[in-house]
């Protein structure tokens, strides 16, 4: 994942080879970092930084990279199953079993998306 995501070229989408924009507004990228912070309260950051925020070239644009952190308790990690930080921002919840995986997928409390990987075709 980390080497995947380190590939992705952030810019001006018209640009060739760009994979990723910018965020609507510098105000959007105020939240998302917000939100990460209350997420980090049960889970870690893993890639990424809030630190690291500037993207070369474009330092004037709401531009953020990928945001990556992993629930240090999947089923005690509250803030991360109920606020959600709508950006380049994905929390990883480790599971057992497929049980397991169900109650975690329903902690969600409606967020845009979940996804879930297993090697059980």
């Amino acid at each position: 994942l980390r080497a995947e995501l380190e590939k992705v070229v952030i810019g001006d989408p018209e640009e060739k080879g760009v994979r990723m924009g910018p965020l609507v507004s510098l105000e959007q990228r105020r939240d998302v970092l917000a939100q990460v912070e209350r997420i980090k309260e049960s889970a870690e950051v893993i890639f990424g930084s809030t630190n690291n925020l500037l993207v070369p070239g474009r330092e004037n644009g709401a531009f953020l990279r990928h945001i990556i952190l992993l629930a240090q308790d999947s089923f005690q990690a509250f803030t991360a199953h109920t606020v959600e930080a709508f950006g380049p921002v994905a929390t990883i919840f480790p599971y057992s079993n497929i049980d397991d995986a169900i109650e975690l997928a329903k902690r969600g409390e409606g967020s845009l998306c979940a996804s879930v990987f297993t090697a059980d075709e």
